[in-house]
């Protein structure tokens, strides 16, 4: 199976190498910062950004998230098949 995101100096690549966004917290929220609003989101109390759980979700559906909100703030779990941390 192919792994289809990279996480390479905290940023996320796709598979074929295109950079597809930075990931960043200028806040350094952890999950006690975030209050649930369903398995996959979230609202940060800091910034009130949303943020989405990437364990619900599969490769399309980031890749459309991304691509719709560069900026979106993701949950990525280190044990996330879909991620690979190099």
């Amino acid at each position: 199976m192919n792994i289809p995101f990279k996480i390479i100096d905290r940023n996320i690549y796709s598979l074929d190498g295109k950079f597809l966004k930075e990931i960043h917290c200028p806040k350094n929220v952890s999950p006690e910062n975030l209050d649930k609003v369903s398995e996959i989101e979230f609202n940060c109390m800091f910034c009130e950004k949303k943020v989405i759980n990437t364990d619900y979700l599969d490769e399309a559906e980031i890749t459309n998230l991304i691509s719709e909100d560069p900026t979106i703030c993701l949950s990525i779990h280190p044990a996330n098949p879909l991620f690979r941390i190099e």
